[in-house]
């Protein structure tokens, strides 16, 4: 991922211009949401083509493949997040238990046998 270019700070409108971006692939990454607000997960990907002809003149551009007056819209949800669970934690915590029990079995079964 390359070096943030320029931050924004997103008005109450919630609507903001990017005017002079270069004909590449760029992230709009959010780096604080608004109050209430759950904060983007995921960048939002944003592609700018430009077509020149054989002089080097621009002759169309488009943004994510659509025209070149493209809105891209980010919806904020309110809300709280839960925790991610699972990961290598749970995945120990079941191991271990799930050799307590066969060891536990293991254990009645001999225990059962040498008592006969």
């Amino acid at each position: 991922m390359g070096q943030a270019v320029d931050t924004i700070t997103t008005p109450k409108s919630g609507k903001t211009t990017f005017e002079g971006l270069d004909a590449i692939a760029h992230q709009l990454v959010e780096t604080e949401a608004p109050d209430g607000y759950n904060k983007l997960k995921d960048p939002a990907d944003v592609t700018i083509v430009a077509n020149y002809d054989q002089d080097g003149v621009l002759q169309s551009w488009t943004v994510n493949g659509g025209g070149n007056d493209v809105a891209l819209n980010i919806q904020n949800n309110k809300g709280t997040l839960l925790p991610e669970t699972g990961g290598m934690g749970t995945i120990i915590f079941t191991v271990v238990g799930a050799l307590a029990i066969i060891g536990g079995i293991a254990w009645a079964v001999r225990r059962k046998h040498s008592v006969r």
